[in-house]
């Protein structure tokens, strides 16, 4: 949970990390379900449109997977 761990932090504790490495310690053993508590996950929400924000490593995978698999999904989905 390298990327979103830090969502399962209490607010003033988040205040206090100052470095990558200090989040990294204090997120070390988030687990899936603790992110799914505090960030909501779900593919049955319906909506207008799509934002994508991708801070991680893997911006080109992700605009891969995308283009390869979530759109042409989602354009089947496409209503009137």
């Amino acid at each position: 949970m390298a990327i979103f761990g830090y969502h399962v932090l209490d607010g003033s504790l988040a205040w206090e990390l100052e470095l990558p490495e200090q989040f990294e310690a204090a997120t070390r053993h988030v687990r899936p379900d603790d992110v799914r508590e505090t960030v909501l996950v779900s593919a049955e929400l319906g909506s207008d449109g799509v934002f994508v924000h991708e801070v991680g490593p893997g911006q080109r995978r992700t605009i891969e997977l995308l283009g390869d698999e979530v759109l042409p999904t989602l354009a089947g989905r496409a209503g009137p």
